[in-house]
C-alpha cells in the first residue's frame, strides 16, 4: 500500500513538474533566471507541451490567460517588425538545433482554434466560443469543422439563456448562422470570387479568391433545414483544433454506418414546412453544385436520408410529396445526359440522389408502421423516376468519348474514366434488383455485372473502386483466386495492410485459397512488428528536433490504433486456423482430385504447420507456446483469449477503412461487424488452447504397466489441471450467442468432451466417492463422452446450409471452405489425438470389436467420415457449364426481362468471363479436395473389418 500511494504521488507530481519546467520556457526564462526580449514569441512546439500539462491538470483559465498572452506578444512583435527598417530583425522565436523548420511559433489561427476549443468543450462558454467561431469562419470560410462548430455554439447558447422560450431561441441561432452564410455568400458574388474589404463583417481578414463558390457556406444552409427537422439537433462538431490529432473518443457517433449513412434522432414533433425547407435547401445546393462538383451527393448524403426517412404518423403525405417534389426535380433537371463533362456530373448526381431515396425507402419496410406506404412509394420512384438500365447504358457508353484518348503506357496520364462512377452505380442497381428478387447464386445480372465492369476497367485500368466492384461481384460469382488478382492489382501496402484486407480475407476463406489467407495475414503481422520498432526511433527522433507533440501523436498511435488493431486480431485467428491446410499446392495431386481410391490421395493435411494429431504436433506446440506471449505473434491469440471470458469484449481498435466502399448507395455488402470479428477470433484462441493441451497431454501419457493405469506424472497432473480450466472457459464460452453460427455450440462442445475424453484415460478425473481408478472406470466414462460426441456431430451435420439442395452450388462449397478451417480440422485432429492415446493404452483400432471405447471412437470417426465425405461429394459436383450458362444469359436477353436489349448485351458479353470464373472455381475444387480425401481415408481406417483382424 505504501508502495501504491508513494508512485501516485510522484506521478501526480509529473503535470505540475512539466507546467513549471515549460512555462519558463514559454516566457523566454534564459538559465540564470533573466528573461530574453520582450518581443519573444515561443516556438509553437513548447507551447503545446505548456497547454497539455495545464490541460491534464484542468487549468482552463490558466491555459485561457496564456493564449492572451500569446497573442499580446504576436502583436507587439509583428508591429515592431513592421517599424523595423534597413533589415532590422527582431526576435520572435529561439534558435534549436539547427532545425529550421522548427523556429515558428503559433500561429494566429492555431491560437484561435485552441481558444475556441477550450471555451466550447471544456468551459461550455458558448457566446465567447461563437464570437471565436465567427472570426475563424471569416478567416477560412470554406472549414466545415468551423461552421458546424459555430452553429452548435449558436444552438447551445441561446437555449442555455433564452427568455422566450426554446422555439424561439432554436429560430433565433438558426437565423444568426444563416445571415452570415448569405452574407459570405453575396460578398463571393460581388466581388466575384475576389479579395474582400466588406467593412460590414468586422474583420479585416481578406477572404481567399477561389475559382467555385464556397461549398460550406451553401451547405451550412442545408443543415440548419436538417436542425429544424430533427426538432433543435444538429450535427456534433468535430473540434476545431486542426494541427493536433487526439486519439479516438470511445463515445463514438452510434448513428453512423460504415458507408456514411446516418439519421439523427428527432427530438420535438416538426411540421410539414420543416421538410418542405430542407427539399428546397437541398435543390438549391444541387442546382450550384452538381455540374462543379462531383463530391455533390457526399455532401448532402445524411440530408437526403433524413427526408425520406419517416415514423408513419400524421405526417407521411407531406413526407410523400416532398420527395416526389424532389425527385422531379432530379429527373427534369439533373439527368442531362453526357454531352459535356458537367453534364454528366450532373447525370450521375441524379442517379445517386434517387438510389439514396430507394435505399431509405427499402430499409424502412422493416418498420410494420410504414411498411405499405414506403413500399408503394418504392414502386412509384422506380416506375417513374428511376432511368432505366438501356438509358444508363447509353450514358455511360458516351461518356467514354469524354476521358482521355492516349492511354498510360504510351504516355498518357493515369486517370479514371469521368463515367467510372456511373457504371458503378448501374452494378449497384443490378445487385439492389437481385437482393429484392432473392435470387442465389449464378444470376444474370452478376455475369452482366462482371461484363459491364470489364468494359470499364478496360477503359480505366487505374479506377480503385472499379476493381473493389469487380473483386466484390466475382466473390459473388465463386471466383476467389480471380478477386485475389484484383486485389493484388489495387498495390496495398504498408498501413493500408491494417485498413484494406478485410475485402478480401472472408473472400479467400470461401474461396478455400488458406494459403493466400496465411500469406496476407502473415503481412498484416509484419507491418505490426516494424511499426512497433520503428515507433521508438521515431519518437526519439522527434524529441531531439524538439518536436515533441509528434512524439507523443507517435506513442498514442501505437498504443490506442496499432497494439490494439482489430485487423490483427482477426489476422491472428486466421493463421492459426488455415496452418494445417497450407501444403505444397505444385506438386502433383491430379490422380487424387479425380478419383476416390485410397491409394491414390496425398496425406496435405498438417504437411507444414498445424496441429492436426500428425508426428510432428509436439515440437510445432513446443514453437507455439514460446511465442504465446509475443504480440504480433499468431499464437498469442491463445493468451488473448484465455483473458476474455463469456461476454467480457476485448478491447480493440476498428482500424478498417470503409470510406473505400462510400460508392455504395442501394446496395452495401455485408462484412463482420467488431462484435462478430472479435467473437470469431475468441473462438479460435479457445480451441487452439484446447489443441496445445491436448498436445501436451498425448505427449505426456504413459502406457499401462501390468494392466494397470501408470502413475502420473507431475508434467502430466499439471497439464491435465491447465485443461479442465480451459475446458471450462470455453464452456463458458460456447454457451455465448453465436452470431448466427449453427455450428458454434455444438462442435466446439465436441472438441471439449474429446479433450476431457485424454484427461480421463491419461490421468483420470478426481472422484468424490473415493473409487478406485481402474482402465475399466476410465474406459466408460469415455465411452459415454465419445457417444455425445457422435449425436453432436451427426445432429450439426444435419442443420448447415450446404445440406439444403435448394441453395446454390457455389453457395454450398462457400459453407464447406469456412466449415473446413474453423471447425473440422480441429475436431479431426483431436480424434487422431484421441486414437494416438487409446492406442498407447492398446485400445488400438483394432480393438474396436472387443473394446467399448475403441468401438465408441470407431463412432465419432464414422460420423465425422459421413459428414466430410458428404462435402467431397459436393466438391466433386460438376458446376454449370460455359455453354449452359452462355445460353441462358442469352435467353435472358432476348426476352428482354432484363430490361436490357438484345443489341447492346451482345456488344458486352465476353465468354472470356465465363471462362474465367470456371477456371477460379476448378482451382477451389483443386485447393480443398485433397484435404477431405486425407480426412475420409484417415477416419475410414477407424472402421475395421472382423475379418482383417
Amino acid at each position: 500500500t505504501t508502495t501504491t500511494t508513494t508512485t501516485s504521488l510522484k506521478r501526480s507530481m509529473l503535470p505540475r513538474l512539466a507546467e513549471s519546467l515549460s512555462s519558463r520556457v514559454v516566457a523566454g526564462e534564459t538559465t540564470n533566471g533573466s528573461s530574453e526580449s520582450s518581443l519573444f514569441v515561443p516556438l509553437a512546439q513548447d507551447c503545446l507541451v505548456y497547454f497539455k500539462s495545464l490541460e491534464v491538470q484542468s487549468k482552463w483559465h490558466e491555459l485561457l490567460q496564456a493564449l492572451d498572452d500569446l497573442t499580446d506578444k504576436a502583436s507587439r512583435s509583428s508591429s515592431s517588425s513592421s517599424s523595423t527598417s534597413d533589415g532590422q530583425v527582431v526576435e520572435t522565436c529561439k534558435e534549436v538545433q539547427g532545425e529550421e523548420d522548427l523556429k515558428i511559433g503559433l500561429t494566429r489561427r492555431q491560437r484561435l482554434e485552441y481558444k475556441t476549443h477550450v471555451l466550447f468543450r471544456d468551459l461550455e462558454r458558448y457566446h465567447p466560443a461563437c464570437a471565436l467561431f465567427h472570426e475563424l469562419i471569416l478567416e477560412s470560410h470554406d472549414q466545415w469543422s468551423y461552421w458546424l462548430g459555430y452553429l452548435e455554439c449558436l444552438l447551445l447558447s441561446s437555449s442555455n439563456e433564452s427568455g422566450h422560450g426554446a422555439g424561439t431561441s432554436m429560430e433565433q441561432a438558426l437565423s444568426t448562422c444563416t445571415e452570415l452564410a448569405l452574407e459570405i455568400q453575396a460578398q463571393y458574388r460581388n466581388e466575384g470570387g475576389g479579395e474582400s474589404t466588406n467593412t460590414n463583417m468586422n474583420t479585416s481578414t481578406s477572404m481567399i479568391r477561389t475559382k467555385h463558390p464556397p461549398r460550406a457556406a451553401h451547405l451550412i444552409l442545408v443543415e440548419v433545414a436538417a436542425v429544424r427537422v430533427r426538432g433543435g439537433v444538429p450535427t456534433h462538431a468535430p473540434s476545431p483544433i486542426s494541427f493536433r490529432h487526439d486519439p479516438p473518443s470511445a463515445n463514438t457517433d452510434a448513428t453512423q454506418t460504415q458507408n456514411g449513412d446516418s439519421v439523427h434522432t428527432t427530438s420535438t414533433t416538426t411540421t410539414g414546412t420543416e421538410r418542405t425547407l430542407l427539399r428546397e435547401a437541398l435543390v438549391q445546393y444541387g442546382t450550384l453544385f452538381a455540374p462543379l462538383a462531383a463530391c455533390t451527393f457526399s455532401d448532402i448524403r445524411q440530408y437526403l436520408v433524413l427526408l425520406a426517412d419517416g415514423d408513419g404518423g400524421a405526417l407521411e403525405d407531406k413526407r410523400h410529396e416532398e420527395i416526389v417534389a424532389l425527385l422531379e426535380w432530379t429527373k427534369t433537371s439533373l439527368f442531362q445526359g453526357a454531352a459535356s463533362k458537367q453534364a454528366l456530373r450532373c447525370t450521375t448526381a441524379s442517379v445517386q440522389i434517387i438510389f439514396c431515396i430507394m435505399a431509405q425507402l427499402s430499409s424502412n419496410t422493416n418498420n410494420s408502421n410504414t411498411n405499405s406506404n414506403n413500399q408503394e412509394l418504392y414502386n412509384e420512384v422506380e416506375a417513374k423516376y428511376m432511368p432505366t438500365l438501356n438509358e444508363l447504358l447509353n450514358v455511360w457508353k458516351d461518356s467514354l468519348s469524354l476521358g482521355g484518348t492516349v492511354k498510360a503506357e504510351d504516355g498518357g496520364q493515369k486517370e479514371i474514366q469521368p463515367g467510372d462512377e456511373l457504371a458503378i452505380l448501374i452494378v449497384q442497381y443490378l445487385l439492389h434488383r437481385d437482393a429484392r428478387n432473392a435470387e442465389d447464386g449464378d444470376s444474370n445480372s452478376l455475369w452482366m455485372a462482371a461484363c459491364l465492369l470489364e468494359k470499364a476497367l478496360a477503359h480505366s485500368p487505374y479506377n480503385p473502386h472499379l476493381k473493389l466492384v469487380c473483386l466484390y461481384i466475382y466473390s459473388r460469382l465463386g471466383a476467389a483466386s480471380k478477386s485475389l488478382e484484383l486485389y493484388k492489382e489495387l498495390g496495398v501496402k504498408q498501413i493500408q495492410l491494417d485498413s484494406c484486407p478485410f475485402v478480401i480475407l472472408d473472400v479467400l476463406r470461401k474461396g478455400g485459397l488458406y494459403s493466400d489467407v496465411i500469406e496476407i495475414c502473415s503481412s498484416i503481422v509484419k507491418l505490426h512488428y516494424a511499426t512497433a520498432k520503428d515507433v521508438g526511433e521515431f519518437c526519439t527522433r522527434a524529441m531531439e528536433n524538439g518536436n515533441l507533440s509528434k512524439a507523443e501523436e507517435f506513442i498514442q498511435f501505437q498504443r490506442s490504433n496499432m497494439r490494439e488493431s482489430l485487423t490483427l486480431l482477426w489476422g491472428k485467428g486466421l493463421i492459426m486456423d488455415c496452418a494445417p491446410l497450407v501444403y505444397n499446392y505444385n506438386n502433383d495431386y491430379g490422380s487424387a482430385l479425380s478419383t476416390t481410391k485410397v491409394e491414390a490421395h496425398a496425406k496435405v493435411l498438417g504437411a507444414m504447420h498445424g496441429l492436426c494429431g500428425c508426428d510432428e504436433d509436439m515440437d510445432r506446440a513446443t514453437n507455439m507456446i514460446n511465442e504465446v506471449n509475443t504480440h504480433c505473434g499468431a499464437p498469442n491469440i491463445v493468451s488473448i483469449a484465455a483473458t476474455a471470458t463469456g461476454k467480457d469484449k476485448t478491447r480493440v481498435s476498428d482500424n478498417r477503412d470503409f470510406s473505400m466502399l462510400s460508392y455504395e448507395i442501394l446496395h452495401k455488402q455485408s462484412h463482420p461487424t467488431t462484435d462478430a470479428i472479435i467473437h470469431e477470433s475468441m473462438r479460435r484462441g479457445m480451441v487452439h488452447g484446447l489443441l496445445l493441451r491436448a498436445v501436451l497431454c498425448v505427449d505426456a501419457a504413459r502406457g499401462p504397466k501390468k494392466g494397470k493405469p501408470s502413475k502420473s506424472s507431475d508434467g502430466l497432473i499439471k497439464v491435465c489441471k491447465s485443461m479442465l480450466v480451459h475446458m471450462d472457459r470455453s464452456q463458458e464460452f460456447s454457451s455465448t450467442d453465436s452470431r448466427g453460427d449453427i455450428a458454434h455450440g455444438p462442435l466446439l462442445q465436441a472438441m471439449i468432451k474429446l479433450c476431457r475424453v485424454l484427461v480421463v484415460v491419461s490421468c483420470g478425473l478426481p472422484k468424490d466417492d473415493g473409487a478406485v481408478d481402474t482402465f475399466a472406470l476410465r474406459e466408460s466414462q469415455s465411452v459415454e463422452l465419445l457417444q455425445d460426441v457422435s449425436k453432436l456431430i451427426t445432429e450439426t451435420q444435419s442443420k448447415v446450409h450446404f445440406r439444403n439442395e435448394a441453395t446454390h452450388l457455389s453457395r454450398r462449397v462457400e459453407d464447406i471452405c469456412e466449415l473446413l478451417p474453423d471447425y473440422l480440422v480441429s475436431l479431426f485432429g483431436l480424434v487422431e489425438m484421441t486414437g494416438k492415446l487409446f492406442a498407447l493404452m492398446s485400445w488400438g483400432k483394432r480393438k474396436q470389436h472387443t473394446k467399448a471405447a475403441p468401438s465408441a471412437l470407431a463412432g465419432v470417426a464414422k460420423a465425422l467420415g459421413t459428414w466430410v465425405h458428404s462435402m467431397r461429394d459436393v466438391l466433386l459436383t460438376s458446376f454449370p457449364s460455359m455453354a449452359s450458362v452462355e445460353e441462358a444469359m442469352t435467353a435472358a436477353a432476348a426476352s428482354q426481362d432484363d430490361g436490357l436489349s438484345c443489341e447492346y448485351f451482345s456488344q458486352m458479353f465476353d465468354t472470356r468471363i465465363i471462362q474465367t470464373v470456371m477456371e477460379s472455381r476448378q482451382e477451389t475444387r483443386n485447393r480443398v479436395l485433397p484435404f477431405l480425401h486425407h480426412m475420409v481415408d484417415t477416419l475410414d481406417s477407424y472402421d475395421t473389418p472382423i475379418q482383417a483382424q
